[in-house]
């Protein structure tokens, strides 16, 4: 901060410095719309206490102070005017010895000091970055991810689980092996019955695989002999009638 107080000194020194060296005395001046246009005035001597007292955290609080001031004074005045013309100068002369500060600061300090300018110069990217980073914070716990997953199965009503029965029992020695192996695996006496009877429990081959269930009677193939051959004997779900 040594070169930054040394920095003020030359400024409020310059030949224009006295001009805003001060706070602006808005009844000395006549302008009373002063703090309506200016909403955050500045001024070098508030700077210098500032800098004295240690409130500034970093150089680059004294410099966006520095750049206050001398911006206000742009800002109240038009071109052409003295004011302006003064803080214009001054500006052109802080920025050009700042570099030599400003080169001299911890790269982290810059990267700070520019995302202001960022946001303004790209308010899309920050905003749509704003949104994805919280989703990338959020947990999904395993149960949400098993609710999300899991589509929306439309149980058989027992007239179709009766019809489904009827078909099966007409398609015997017709289905081929991958089906037979698919009943297998959903009876509800495997290892119980011999080969050659196949109880099966339709409600948890449904809940299994309901679009294979509903394709077996369309996946006929050529009558193959098999010896003994396989009987199917669906069974039905509790509660349904009859």
């Amino acid at each position: 901060m040594k070169q930054c107080e040394a920095l003020l000194n030359r400024l409020m020194q310059h030949n224009f410095g006295w001009v805003f060296n001060s706070p602006v005395d808005v009844v000395k001046l006549n302008i009373p719309d002063y703090f309506t246009v200016i909403k955050h005035p500045m001024d070098f001597g508030t700077v210098k206490k500032k800098i004295t007292s240690g409130q500034y955290a970093s150089p680059l609080d004294f410099a966006a102070d520095v750049r206050l001031t001398l911006s206000n004074a742009m800002t109240y005045n038009p071109p052409g005017n003295d004011v302006h013309i003064m803080a214009e100068t001054l500006n052109k002369y802080f920025e050009a010895r700042w570099k030599a500060i400003e080169k001299k600061l911890p790269i982290t300090m810059n990267l700070v000091d520019a995302m202001p300018s960022i946001a303004a110069e790209h308010p899309i990217e920050v905003e749509r970055n704003s949104d994805i980073l919280p989703m990338k914070k959020k947990k999904i716990t395993p149960k949400e991810s098993i609710l999300k997953s899991e589509p929306v199965r439309q149980m058989m009503t027992d007239q179709e689980k009766q019809q489904l029965s009827t078909e099966l029992e007409s398609l015997l020695g017709e289905l081929p092996e991958n089906i037979i192996d698919f009943l297998r695996e959903h009876s509800s006496t495997e290892g119980q019955m011999g080969e050659e009877e196949i109880e099966i429990d339709i409600d948890a081959a449904y809940m299994s695989s309901p679009c294979h269930i509903e394709l077996i009677p369309s996946e006929k193939e050529e009558p193959v002999k098999k010896e003994p051959e396989t009987q199917l004997a669906p069974r039905k779900s509790k509660g349904a009638s009859s």
